[in-house]
């Protein structure tokens, strides 16, 4: 959570709120494959959040000239 403030508060709006979108469609898209199939899908789940933190670690690091 602290991750995606600073992201928020460091990095171009237009590509926060698009990185955010994605990972949120990729979460929400495993959840409805998890509705309809018996496959376990945490592994998904951490994996979208990695790519999302990976994401703010990056923006922030361009945005602060690094």
């Amino acid at each position: 959570m602290v991750i995606i403030l600073l992201f928020l508060l460091f990095s171009d709006f237009e590509f926060v709120s698009l990185s955010i979108l994605v990972t949120l469609l990729l979460i929400s898209i495993l959840i409805a494959l998890s509705w309809f199939s018996a496959v376990d899908l945490r592994g998904y789940y951490l994996l979208c959040i990695s790519f999302l933190r990976d994401i703010s670690i990056c923006s922030i690091l361009f945005s602060l000239g690094l």
